[in-house]
């Protein structure tokens, strides 16, 4: 019993050293960087793995349990070309018996990778095939392969495209490799030296390279980049050369590379530069001429003699120093730097002229040619400057050509030509500007008194030739005006003067003069003369306007007292209503004849186009004959814009203008103002660059006249372009519309067919629904009260007063009056404690209203005022500061006012 439990027991101990055995062995075979295998393989075709390592499954980045499960996913993974020689590498080791080596390449996860395997097959019992292989992923060793065959293949490739021929020796000096160039260059074939020793092809080697060989075979570098070779013919090379050992992997010295490089062709071009080069430096130096030459920094790097010379400076002096800073005089020399940076970067020859200082102080003028310089790899390094000293010759030619310039610009600027006819061979000479005159290039054609008269208007011709003859008949200077038709067929008028010189039997032999184109002139005097004329009108337009309003201030103020005490009489109410309504269209009246006599300065606000554009056709209309018929398109919806009411007035009045004269003889005359709102398609954007993705209101003034030629159309917005005969227009009324137009950030367009008429299109952008203003919001307040507050009301007009002072105390205020500025100014410091606003009248006898209220505030800085005017209050410059209210007075708005005031 006893020996069969101590059996037991030594089993059982045996199969704990064996699992511990395996595993121990089953550690080792994880931790190896290789992959082992057990696989089956059976005679009906099945298979299966009995054991795969963990570094087997990462080499096929596939787990254990599916090679268990499918053991064919070990087949898939090999790459399609290799596949053929791994079968056939399994099928020889089935026969043969023995372990097979194979190399070949995988596909994980798109990856190749390259597996290297060994595998012994060995048959079973019961005969199947037991397959037990190692697998290493050898990817890194195969890189490195590529690599190192890559780099010698690179190597070679460098060897054989160098400049230098190349020789590799071993120790005993025999050839085991040599280039092409190597070849070339020593006339030999690479059968017959590799193997060879070098002395052997070489036998008359000179006992030098012997000893170079000796001392790199013992481990020196040698070179020499310069040396004599002669040839067995007898000829000499040069040559540049480096000898140096190479080592074996052991790091012993396996033998020598020698490398050589003929240069004689570039020893015989060195020796023809320096040739070359004392030859030109002999020129540079014997030269009349500046030679210099500049750093990429404009530092000096050369001058040669001659320029040592002419500036007083040695060569060593200015070395390395700014060019600019020491030969430039004094002052802004920035357009010669930014053209030596232009010479710097542009191999171009370039010209120009500078003045240089030299080293006592004076200044010579220099004209230079530059050339870029550049070194065999193209780089710049500097500028060459050729340069003449001009000095004395430019002093003649400036003299020269300014008495020519002042003598051109006089008769430019005074558009005066000069003529001389020589009576005795009849020829005749014009200036350039004579020729200009008539329209001509200057030698366009050939002067004679014949072409002379040509151009001159055929109604004038016999004035001019009566005054010629009586010059030469008489001897007496003549001065005369005449208009002549230049060569392009427009008019001009011009002033000729002459005078004769005689012979000493007083025959007439030269006539001389001037001739002047007084167009301008005659057109200024023209424009003036109109211009005093509308000065007078705006005058006299502007006082008619300040008795008018103050009438009017008058009629509306005693129109409210009526209202106050009828109110129960709601008819008569509306009766006065119309009456008021009526007054202050008439005010709305002057101000358009005020816009029309006068110019006044920019006034931007909110309006409607639509009744602007009503209420200015109604004055307009006057302006036009009968037979013109006036058609209005207006639309119905309200177009609100920013606009100043002159300008706009202004131009509606010059389209209006010239479109009365474009239909003026035509049968049946009519002009089509229409205005509506527009918004610009895609295309029309596209082709008008100009013009904003928005609302526009678009005025279109059209006309069935004479329409515009198709050459003129690009020139109507030019100031003085005109088609109108003299004295019917000055050119400036389009220009002024186009501008008028353009500061209200519109545009203008114009389609004319010669013939057929013209219609002028205004484009304005129109106001955004929440920029529009509440027209009739002021005119809805309610009348503000007083409370007794005392209010100095000055007027030189006695109903103005009296009115001004009943409406004031109806308000519920105290009123004193006064009816000049003097007169205010006494009874402000009488009661100055009392009175809490000023209305002051502007233009009153004896002391004006802002003259009054500059002594009123030197009684009181803080006095409140308040300025009425019957006058245009965009002339009021000085008041633009001030409250100014104009006559005559909306009363709702006027108490509005004076309570704000007040209350303020």
């Amino acid at each position: 019993m006893a020996a069969k439990e101590e059996k037991s027991q030594s089993a059982n101990q045996d199969e704990q050293y064996k699992r511990e055995i395996k595993e121990h062995l089953t550690s080792l075979i994880n931790r190896i960087p290789i992959g082992v295998y057990l696989f089956v393989s059976s005679p009906d075709g099945s298979m299966r793995f009995d054991f795969v390592s963990p570094k087997f499954c990462e080499i096929y980045n596939i787990a254990e349990e599916e090679f268990m499960r499918d053991p064919s996913v070990a087949f898939t993974s090999t790459h399609p070309d290799d596949h053929e020689s791994l079968v056939a590498a399994n099928k020889q080791a089935v026969e043969s018996g023995e372990v097979f080596f194979w190399e070949g390449r995988f596909v994980v996860d798109g990856k190749i990778k390259w597996i290297e395997v060994n595998s012994e097959p060995n048959q079973l019992s019961n005969g199947d095939i037991l397959w037990s292989g190692l697998m290493k992923d050898i990817s890194d060793r195969k890189q490195a392969e590529e690599s190192l065959a890559s780099s010698r293949d690179l190597m070679r490739h460098i060897i054989e495209h160098s400049n230098s021929a190349v020789a590799v020796h071993d120790r005993d000096l025999k050839y085991i490799y040599v280039s092409e160039r190597y070849l070339q260059e020593f006339k030999v074939k690479e059968r017959d030296i590799i193997g060879m020793h070098h002395y052997e092809i070489f036998p008359d080697l000179p006992q030098k390279w012997k000893n170079v060989h000796q001392r790199a075979l013992a481990g020196e570098v040698l070179s020499a980049t310069e040396d004599s070779y002669e040839r067995k013919d007898g000829t000499v090379d040069w040559t540049r050369w480096e000898c140096r050992p190479w080592y074996e992997s052991n790091g012993s010295i396996g033998g020598i590379i020698v490398y050589t490089e003929i240069i004689t062709e570039r020893k015989r071009l060195e020796e023809e530069r320096k040739r070359e080069k004392d030859f030109s430096d002999s020129l540079v130096d014997t030269a009349q001429m500046i030679v210099l030459v500049l750093n990429p920094n404009a530092t000096v790097r050369f001058i040669n003699p001659y320029m040592e010379r002419l500036s007083g400076y040695k060569l060593a002096e200015v070395k390395d120093r700014d060019w600019f800073n020491t030969f430039l005089p004094t002052g802004d020399w920035s357009e010669i730097r930014e053209l030596f940076k232009e010479a710097i970067t542009d191999v171009n020859t370039k010209g120009h002229i500078n003045p240089i200082i030299t080293k006592d102080g004076r200044e010579r003028i220099i004209e230079w040619h530059d050339q870029t310089l550049r070194d065999n790899s193209n780089q710049n390094i500097g500028l060459l400057a050729i340069g003449q000293d001009i000095t004395e010759r430019r002093d003649v030619e400036i003299k020269l050509k300014q008495s020519e310039e002042r003598y051109k610009i006089a008769q430019a600027v005074g558009h005066i030509g000069i003529w001389d006819w020589n009576v005795i061979t009849d020829e005749l000479i014009w200036s350039d500007e004579t020729y200009h005159i008539f329209g001509l290039s200057p030698g366009e054609c050939v002067p004679s008194v014949e072409l002379f008269m040509n151009f001159v208007h055929v109604d004038d011709r016999e004035h001019v030739s009566h005054a010629i003859e009586a010059s030469l008949n008489n001897n007496q200077p003549y001065n005369i005006d005449c208009r002549i038709i230049r060569n392009d067929g427009s008019e001009s008028v011009a002033n000729a003067q002459g005078e004769v010189l005689f012979d000493q039997d007083a025959k007439p032999v030269q006539m001389r003069g001037t001739f002047q184109d007084i167009s301008e002139r005659k057109q200024l005097e023209e424009q003036l003369v109109q211009s005093q004329k509308m000065e007078a009108i705006g005058t006299l337009v502007g006082g008619i306007a300040h008795d008018f309003n103050n009438m009017l201030a008058g009629m509306t103020g005693n129109l409210y007292l009526a209202k106050e005490r009828i109110n129960e009489m709601p008819d008569v109410v509306k009766n006065l209503d119309n009456v008021e309504n009526i007054a202050f269209r008439a005010a709305d009246m002057i101000k358009q004849l005020l816009t029309f006599a006068r110019k006044s300065r920019m006034s931007i606000k909110q309006m409607s186009l639509n009744s602007f554009i009503k209420e200015t056709l109604k004055l307009l209309r006057t302006s036009l004959p009968e037979n013109i018929e006036l058609h209005q398109e207006i639309c119905s919806e309200v177009l609100q814009i920013n606009g100043d009411s002159t300008q706009l007035h202004q131009a509606l009045l010059n389209l209006i203008n010239n479109a009365r004269d474009a239909v003026e003889g035509m049968d049946n005359p009519a002009i089509t103002i229409r205005l509506e709102a527009w918004h610009p398609d895609e295309a029309f954007i596209d082709h008008h660059s100009y013009v904003e993705n928005k609302p526009y209101a678009h005025l279109s003034v059209e006309d069935n006249g004479y329409g515009i030629p198709e050459n003129q159309i690009e020139h109507l917005f030019e100031p003085f372009f005109t088609t109108k005969e003299q004295g019917k227009g000055t050119g400036l009324g389009l220009s002024m519309l186009f501008g008028a137009i353009k500061t209200h950030d519109g545009f203008v367009e114009v389609d004319s067919i010669e013939g057929k008429g013209s219609t002028f299109h205004l484009y304005i952008p129109l106001l955004l629904q929440s920029e529009e203003l509440v027209i009739t919001a002021s005119k809805e307040k309610t009348i503000a009260r007083g409370h007794g507050e005392m209010i100095l009301l000055v007027d030189d007009e006695l109903p103005i007063i009296e009115t001004g002072k009943a409406v004031l105390e109806s308000l519920g205020y105290r009123v004193l009056t006064a009816s000049d500025g003097q007169q205010a100014v006494d009874i402000f410091e009488a009661h100055a404690d009392e009175i809490e606003l000023c209305i002051l009248d502007i233009v009153m006898p004896i002391m004006s209203g802002d003259k009054a209220a500059q002594h009123i505030r030197q009684i009181k800085p803080d006095a409140k005022i308040i300025f009425a005017t019957g006058y245009d209050k965009s002339i009021l410059i000085s008041m633009e500061n001030e409250i100014v209210f104009s006559k005559p007075f909306h009363i709702k708005e006027m108490s509005s006012l004076i309570r704000k005031q007040l209350d303020s």
